[in-house]
């Protein structure tokens, strides 16, 4: 705490900040503003919201973000109220609708956040309420500054997520979100027939910007060619009758077939062929 603050005043302030007893703190906090300027004020109201955020005192964290008008939130102050859980997020994000736009190294923003813990409601919030962009451009935030939410989601997540994602404008077309679905070893077929109702292009090969990545990514593919490599005989199937193109190379030369031999998965070759000597009849 800031040496400018009196301890002997600001103590049973922690105190009761600690203890989450939101009788005691309204009177010390009146009588705290009484004899302090403002710019005290709002120091310490901060820095109370820290310790209340911190030990999950919800109730008192609402009561605290009322005492100041000052929303100049720290990436810090809003990465606890994330260790906190939703409802600590969106009391913040009530108060100051940008917080959503903080990115954290290896971690994205809030949206990431939501994805990856499986938090509906305030994935739902974040979409619907604050606007968050769920990848609507080449230009969107990246989770871990590498995938769209819907790449992500397509490999690791559900097909209700990416329904929303997508309800909210997320792209298909140009993201490798029908790669990550097909070449998934988890049988995705729910999520790669989602995908391609939705508008994925089933024989592009995006290439990933070098820029996002920060090192050179060579494997340039389509959907078939990821589900040949790691994906299952039922997507390969799917990808097959929707009208992939098995003669298409990839950015290092190999079919789909020579990929799937490559890598072992002889079946899914002898599959592949099939789908194109049928073709042929």
């Amino acid at each position: 705490m800031s040496s400018t603050i009196s301890q002997a005043t600001a103590s049973p302030l922690v105190a009761a900040c600690l203890a989450g007893d939101l009788l005691t703190m309204p009177p010390l906090l009146l009588e705290f503003k009484d004899s302090h300027p403002r710019s005290e004020q709002n120091e310490t109201i901060f820095l109370l919201l820290a310790e209340a955020t911190k030990n999950k005192h919800i109730t008192l964290v609402g009561y605290l973000l009322n005492q100041t008008e000052n929303t100049d939130y720290s990436k810090d102050l809003i990465f606890q109220a994330m260790c906190a859980g939703p409802d600590m997020v969106m009391l913040y994000l009530v108060k100051n609708p940008d917080i959503w736009k903080f990115e954290w190294l290896g971690s994205g923003n809030l949206l990431a956040s939501a994805l990856r813990q499986n938090q509906v409601e305030l994935l739902t919030y974040l979409l619907e309420i604050v606007g968050a962009d769920p990848g609507r451009s080449m230009e969107s935030p990246r989770m871990a500054q590498i995938f769209f939410p819907l790449e992500w989601v397509a490999y690791s997540s559900t097909e209700d997520y990416a329904r929303l994602l997508i309800k909210y404008g997320a792209m298909v077309k140009g993201t490798y979100a029908l790669q990550m679905a097909a070449g998934s070893n988890r049988s995705k077929i729910g999520m790669v027939r989602l995908l391609m109702e939705a508008g994925a292009d089933i024989n592009s090969m995006p290439d990933f910007d070098d820029i996002f990545l920060g090192y050179g990514y060579n494997y340039i593919e389509t959907a078939l060619h990821c589900a040949a490599k790691t994906g299952t005989e039922e997507v390969v199937a799917l990808l097959m009758e929707y009208g992939a193109d098995s003669t298409k190379l990839d950015g290092r030369g190999y079919t789909a077939i020579e990929l799937a031999e490559i890598h072992g998965r002889f079946e899914l070759a002898d599959l592949i062929r099939s789908y194109k000597t049928n073709a042929s009849c």
